[in-house]
């Protein structure tokens, strides 16, 4: 099974793992709103427009972007932990 370019568009499975990242945050699931906003910068990704659907935005990443914005909120929710 080929894990694909950091090109190609995000899988499911990881913007199902977003989904659980921002729901563990406490982060809005449906809109795009400020709250949104702090993964986005701290992945040095392109800020989302707010009050666009989170679900469309998950879906125009990439694998490399969904990978950095993975790695943010993870470290993020570990850091909130310490």
């Amino acid at each position: 099974m080929s894990l694909g370019t950091p090109n190609q568009p995000c899988s499911p499975h990881q913007r199902l793992y977003i989904r659980t990242l921002f729901e563990g945050q406490e982060l809005p699931l449906d809109y795009i709103t400020k709250l949104n906003f702090r993964p986005f910068e701290k992945a040095r990704l392109p800020l989302p427009t707010e009050g666009k659907r989170v679900d469309g935005v998950l879906e125009a990443l990439t694998r490399k972007q969904a990978a950095q914005l993975i790695d943010a909120l993870v470290e993020m929710r570990d850091s909130a932990k310490a």
